[in-house]
């Protein structure tokens, strides 16, 4: 199960709430698994399990870590 070999989730513009789907992330984190979520405003998940909270429309912030990653392959 994903929850189980994940060693990091993205959850991206989700609510939390369809489940069965809403369970794997609060799954992955009771196995000591990092969230990073990314979405316009707080969600089910923002003050419950997320490790790392992005503000922002997806394609905006996943453009830019996108770029921040690639501006850190090409320094090393």
């Amino acid at each position: 199960m994903e929850a189980e070999i994940a060693d990091v989730f993205i959850l991206i513009g989700t609510t939390g709430e369809i489940q069965p789907a809403s369970l794997i992330p609060v799954q992955a984190k009771n196995r000591g698994k990092k969230i990073i979520e990314i979405n316009i405003e707080s969600s089910h998940y923002t003050h419950e399990i997320t490790d790392v909270f992005l503000k922002g429309k997806a394609t905006k912030v996943m453009t830019d870590l996108l770029n921040m990653l690639d501006d850190t392959m090409t320094r090393n």
